[in-house]
C-alpha cells in the first residue's frame, strides 16, 4: 500500500513540479539571449557573453569604457559649474550663511551669558563668604 501524504492538497505529478521548478532554469537552455535583429557576432554577441573577447577587443571595450566614463565625468561637472554658477544658488548659499550666522551668534551669546552668570554667582558666593568670616571676627572680638 502507498503511503498517502499528510498535507492536504493533492499529490502533484512529477511534470507539474518540473514545470513549477522551471523559474530556476535559464531560458533556452543557458543561452544568452539577443537583443531582437543583433547578430551573435560583434560587440553585442562580446557583451551578452555568446563569443569570447580577444585581447584587442577587450582593449577595444575597456578605451570605450575609459571614454565614455570621461565624458559622463565632463558632463556632470559642466552641470555642477553652471548649477554652482547661477544667481538662485548663489542667494539659496548666501540665505543659509545668514541663517547659520545668526544660530552661531545666538549660540555663542547664550554660552557667554551662561559663563558670565556663573562668574556672578562665584562672586557673590565669595563675598557672602567673606562678609560671614568678618561678622564672625567681629563677634569674637566683641566678647
Amino acid at each position: 500500500a502507498r503511503s498517502r501524504s499528510r498535507s492536504r492538497s493533492p499529490k502533484r505529478s512529477s511534470r507539474q513540479a518540473a514545470k513549477n521548478r522551471q523559474y530556476r532554469r535559464k531560458d533556452g537552455g543557458g543561452e544568452a539571449k539577443l537583443a531582437p535583429g543583433a547578430a551573435p557576432g560583434g560587440v553585442v554577441g562580446v557583451l551578452l557573453g555568446t563569443r569570447p573577447l580577444s585581447d584587442a577587443q577587450a582593449a577595444q571595450l575597456q578605451a570605450l569604457e575609459e571614454e565614455v566614463v570621461r565624458s559622463v565625468e565632463a558632463a556632470v561637472e559642466a552641470r555642477v559649474q553652471e548649477a554652482m554658477g547661477s544667481d538662485e544658488v548663489v542667494a539659496r548659499i548666501q540665505e543659509r550663511l545668514v541663517q547659520e550666522r545668526a544660530k552661531l551668534e545666538e549660540s555663542v551669546t547664550a554660552q557667554l551669558e551662561g559663563e558670565k552668570a556663573a562668574l556672578l554667582e562665584a562672586k557673590r558666593r565669595e563675598q557672602d563668604e567673606a562678609r560671614r568670616r568678618q561678622e564672625e571676627l567681629e563677634r569674637i572680638l566683641a566678647e
